[in-house]
């Protein structure tokens, strides 16, 4: 319909949906907060080298274990170090927004700016508000014709369920060595300052990771990380914290795969699709056949 106004290459997406856990016709898309409840709302835009993408979710009481799992609104992380901050939805009570802008340059690096924030609210009022807010910037761009590289900065300030603030940068290179081989570098810092009443623990985070694979299905990884975070599960009493590993991957057909992991693998939070998990400290040396059935 935007080509009827005279508006060419340029398109327009709009989605909302709105549940209740029960039927109150006199509340019926109402937003008390007595209500259990949940609105969504999303729009996406777009004219030639412009994309722009809004989201907006207002949760009450709608954490129905193993059966929803409505839109958590803060951007999925390829990146290791902010995979591990990505904000677990609360949905029994918050509501935020999302924001993010692309453009496309003729060479084809592509800009990408992410803003998101959520707010716990606690009781009626602001005054114990628990807030989340994150802008995220990335450029990716190829170098060449067999490199395709990436750089981006995160700001962070989460308040929900803890204070901690951080500053993430990174750096990620793939490189198509040749039809048969491709090689990955990844680099990330994190600088981190977590409070606990009117206490700060700073701390910083390192990770480097080095990855190859070849065209059969046959891939070799190792990372290493760096941590001074004296509250890290594991940490060394008086210094810094490493965790190396090397990792062998074998895809041996569609539906069957071998991976041998050895060294130490950190804990923490991990998320894929949207759903989060605390992925366990692990020292030695693990073996893995996975059969998919489907």
């Amino acid at each position: 319909w935007l080509k009827k106004w005279g508006i060419a290459d340029s398109y327009a997406d709009f989605y909302g949906e709105y549940a209740q856990r029960s039927i109150e016709w006199g509340q019926f898309f109402s937003l008390d907060r007595d209500l259990a409840r949940a609105l969504y709302l999303s729009a996406s835009l777009g004219s030639g080298a412009w994309g722009l993408s809004l989201e907006y979710k207002d949760y009450q009481n709608f954490n129905i274990d193993q059966i929803n799992n409505p839109p958590t609104l803060v951007r999925e992380r390829d990146a290791y170090l902010l995979n591990r901050q990505t904000h677990d939805l609360l949905a029994d009570d918050e509501k935020g927004f999302q924001a993010e802008l692309t453009y496309a340059l003729p060479e084809g690096q592509v800009l990408t700016a992410n803003y998101t924030t959520a707010t716990r609210r606690n009781a009626s009022g602001s005054a114990d508000d628990e807030n989340l807010r994150e802008l995220f910037l990335h450029l990716e761009s190829p170098i060449g014709s067999a490199i395709d590289a990436g750089v981006f900065v995160d700001r962070n300030h989460n308040r929900i369920l803890g204070d901690e603030r951080s500053l993430t940068f990174g750096a990620l290179a793939d490189w198509r060595a040749t039809s048969q081989y491709d090689f990955a570098i990844d680099l990330q810092y994190q600088d981190v300052d977590r409070f606990f009443g009117d206490q700060a623990f700073p701390h910083e985070n390192i990770f480097l990771g080095m990855e190859t694979q070849h065209i059969s299905g046959i891939a070799a990884a190792m990372q290493i990380q760096r941590s001074n975070d004296a509250l890290e599960t594991g940490a060394e009493i008086d210094g810094p914290t490493y965790w190396l590993s090397t990792n062998f991957n074998w895809q041996i057909d569609e539906h069957h795969s071998a991976n041998l992991f050895w060294g130490k693998r950190r804990s923490g939070l991990a998320c894929t699709a949207g759903t989060c998990y605390e992925v366990l400290g692990f020292d030695g040396v693990e073996i893995r056949l996975v059969n998919q059935l489907f």
